[in-house]
């Protein structure tokens, strides 16, 4: 320490805070710790060899790291942790959670992707902006792990890739690391997801992968026949498995719906058509087999209660299966408007109505909140995104902004924990349509303002 003459005082231990704080500093010496040991012979000095133990992060981990996870988990999760509910088994959501939690001990791409997401979280939450800063900053270091651990790892440290990728896009939020995702799952073949855990990792990832290529409008890879049904040889398809099936073919029918109105490639046109037929059956299918209708029942009778995991469940399930019925049934629509030789069958018409779509649009705004209420964590609220953003966007284009359903879902946006990551995710949407003029809907309308207004700062994405 250097005092006012600029010559050392020689104090000892350097501590400024102990002294300030006028209490007895404890120094940061280690102490010496004596081993006592007995040679084998005299004069033979022993060794002792140090054991090749792969020790878990945590044991090293900084302290602020740990507190932040803790913090993290608690916002994130419903009521702070993954609870059980009745509808696992059928229904399994976020299984990726407790592997992602395991692999982050041992693996530094998994627990930097999930520290980033953790930061951005908290940060927004507890309003620091240090947070985000450094969320970036391990943000930046997380892709630097992933980038390495790919052009050197075998293949067999692609579940702790999985796990980091399903992070960085979600500090994204389903951005334009959807490629990198799906990039990590092909580096094995279908065969390689049949069983353990990395099957659960494959499953539970699709979600994400589904709905990027969702908004992207472009084909996804896993909509081909083997990743279809190559890695369900041995494990059975669980309801939001068959959910997932149908699900992943509607980025194809964009694509094509696209192809047609602006080249007039008939081909697409018929691509279309037969992919409608498909998923239109799966759907019928899935309600008829997989929709937890007891479930919703008992949902619709206390809406206005605390959800239980198992509301949270049904309403993700119901608010998706509705969403994929509205989007699925308006693409053939403005296809058979388009080109009348496609020939809508007699059965679609009542699909098409007007009325359907809109008690669609009513069904999801009356269960959405579920999942943007506080105790159902920023996790539930994830789900709520896709089923808002598409509502929106058909009552907009149908000049149905002042009806009680719009009300009802802009409304929703005020529970969710951590609303201004949802509104940014819903003005990306309505944005990239083509026409669209987002100061029509009032909150979003302020939110874009807002945005404007700095969009000469540097910003941050967030889940």
């Amino acid at each position: 320490m250097v005092n006012s003459a600029g010559k050392c005082s020689l104090e000892q231990p350097i501590c400024l805070r102990c002294r300030k704080a006028g209490i007895e500093c404890g120094g940061y010496r280690v102490p010496i710790v004596f081993v006592n040991t007995t040679a084998t012979a005299k004069g033979v000095i022993v060794a002792r060899e140090r054991p090749n133990v792969a020790l878990r992060h945590s044991f090293n981990l900084a302290a602020y790291e740990e507190q932040y996870l803790s913090l993290f988990w608690n916002i994130y999760l419903p009521n702070g942790s993954p609870c059980g509910n009745k509808l696992a088994g059928p229904y399994p959501i976020g299984s990726w959670i407790n592997i992602a939690k395991e692999l982050s001990c041992y693996n530094d791409a998994a627990r930097k992707s999930l520290l980033a997401v953790c930061m951005t979280v908290v940060g927004q939450r507890e309003k620091q902006q240090w947070m985000i800063h450094e969320s970036l900053q391990l943000y930046t270091n997380a892709l630097d792990e992933v980038r390495t651990a790919l052009s050197s790892s075998p293949t067999d440290s692609d579940d702790a890739m999985l796990v980091a990728s399903r992070a960085l896009a979600a500090y994204e939020l389903l951005g334009s690391l959807d490629e990198g995702q799906g990039a990590i799952m092909t580096r094995r073949r279908p065969e390689e997801y049949m069983f353990g855990r990395a099957h659960q990792l494959f499953a539970d990832s699709r979600v994400q992968l589904a709905l990027a290529s969702f908004m992207n409008k472009k084909r996804c890879f896993l909509a081909e026949p083997e990743w279809v049904h190559i890695p369900w040889t041995y494990i059975p398809k669980t309801a939001k498995d068959y959910m997932l099936d149908a699900m992943i073919q509607i980025p194809a029918m964009m694509e094509d719906l696209e192809l047609w109105t602006r080249d007039d490639d008939f081909d697409a046109a018929l691509r279309l058509r037969k992919a409608y037929i498909v998923v239109r059956k799966d759907l019928e299918t899935w309600e008829q087999e997989q929709l937890p209708a007891e479930e919703l029942k008992d949902l619709r009778t206390r809406l206005s209660d605390t959800p239980t995991p198992t509301d949270m469940v049904a309403a993700q399930l119901v608010s998706c299966f509705w969403t994929l019925k509205l989007i699925t049934n308006n693409i053939m629509h403005v296809a058979c408007l388009t080109s009348p030789e496609l020939k809508a069958e007699p059965e679609w018409t009542e699909s098409f109505s007007t009325t359907a779509q809109n008690e669609l649009c009513k069904k999801i705004a009356e269960v959405v909140g579920v999942l943007l209420h506080p105790a159902s964590g920023v996790f539930w609220g994830q789900y709520a995104m896709c089923p808002v953003a598409i509502s929106l966007l058909y009552l907009t284009t149908t000049q149905q902004l002042r009806s009680e359903t719009a009300d009802r879902l802009l409304g929703s946006f005020s529970e969710q924990i951590n609303p201004d990551a949802l509104i940014r995710f819903v003005l990306g949407v309505l944005k990239e349509w083509p026409g669209m003029r987002v100061s029509s809907l009032p909150i979003l309308g302020k939110a874009e303002a807002k945005k404007e207004e700095q969009q000469e700062r540097p910003t941050y994405v967030s889940v």
